[in-house]
């Protein structure tokens, strides 16, 4: 971590530090927009629990198809979104069920999605 002797952030070196690690993915995260639509409704617990599952598996692969992970993770939002908000999981339960959201490019979707503002942006305002 950047951190100063305070153990604060260096807002002026995080930015840059992020980016020298490619903590960012290089895909663009506007481009994986989760909308609610009719494939979200038809979706069940059962089918949800089977999504999840194989949305696991697919990520321990050695080449994961980042297209299934993609569409796996939109067929679960509103369920992953409902249970985060009546249970308030801990980051480790979200990660350990939604491993997807550990990747840069998921996690910043998921933050567009919810608050309609890319992240990338947002940092880059905060720490400038």
């Amino acid at each position: 971590m950047v951190v100063n002797f305070d153990g604060e952030w260096k807002k002026e070196d995080l930015f840059s530090h992020l980016q020298s690690k490619n903590v960012f993915a290089e895909q663009d995260c506007a481009s994986l927009s989760l909308q609610t639509s009719d494939l979200l409704d038809a979706e069940d617990d059962e089918s949800i629990a089977a999504h999840i599952s194989s949305m696991q598996k697919e990520l321990r692969k050695g080449r994961p198809d980042y297209d299934y992970v993609r569409d796996s993770m939109l067929r679960t939002f509103a369920a992953r979104r409902e249970w985060i908000f009546k249970e308030i999981p801990s980051m480790e339960a979200i990660t350990d069920k939604y491993p997807a959201l550990m990747l840069a490019s998921f996690a910043q979707n998921e933050f567009q999605s919810q608050t309609k503002v890319l992240l990338l942006e947002k940092l880059q305002d905060v720490l400038t």
